[in-house]
């Protein structure tokens, strides 16, 4: 039996094997699936935003999650990294991917995101370049900290679209609660280049 409160999942019987959310859900409360034994296979709904810390720690019997929104929304929408997932995660159209910590060098982020989730490329060093369209609204903390090789940042819209997007505590940090910042000086804007330089951490949000 599944305890789901304003269309977030809070809680799952521990003795549930088998798993299929419904569309409802919009949300998975840290810790959700913890010590869930019994748990084998899991299908998430395509509009989930949010997974919270946890949701899947202590699951040794979890073999498969399939999420069924697009594998773009759930790299970059939806922060798994700290969700205790250990299998792979079928999304309707690939197998989803973790970027956090890879020696990734480059990124084109797919048109259509909106949000590019917390630590996204946190500590991926010999990341270079990367593009981001125009459809994101929101930057979330530490998305690009320690990234310390990344010196190109484009931005497909316009500046004064980039000046609104909403950006987490340290996106752009060479190191946690640090006020050195990655080597990018600008970001190319589809009109003109932003410049990142000076800004002040108080402009960000946690």
């Amino acid at each position: 039996m599944l305890n789901i409160e304003n269309d977030v999942l809070v809680k799952c019987d521990e003795n549930e094997a088998k798993i299929v959310i419904s569309e409802s859900v919009h949300e998975i409360a840290p810790r959700a699936f913890y010590g869930s034994k019994n748990l084998v296979s899991v299908v998430l709904p395509k509009g989930l935003t949010y997974l919270g810390p946890g949701a899947f720690w202590e699951c040794p019997s979890l073999k498969e999650i399939t999420f069924l929104g697009s594998k773009a929304k759930w790299d970059y929408e939806i922060d798994s990294v700290n969700a205790g997932i250990n299998v792979a995660v079928h999304c309707a159209d690939g197998e989803a991917e973790v970027f956090m910590g890879t020696d990734i060098e480059s990124a084109i982020i797919p048109d259509g995101v909106s949000k590019l989730h917390v630590s996204l490329f946190k500590h991926c060093e010999k990341l270079v370049s990367v593009t981001i369209p125009e459809s994101v609204k929101v930057i979330e903390a530490e998305a690009f900290c320690m990234c310390s090789s990344l010196k190109e940042i484009t931005f497909k819209g316009t500046a004064s679209q980039w000046i609104r997007i909403k950006k987490g505590r340290d996106w752009n940090a060479l190191f946690p609660m640090c006020d050195e910042f990655i080597p990018a000086e600008v970001v190319h804007c589809s009109d003109k280049d932003v410049s990142l330089r000076p800004r002040r951490r108080r402009e960000y949000f946690d």
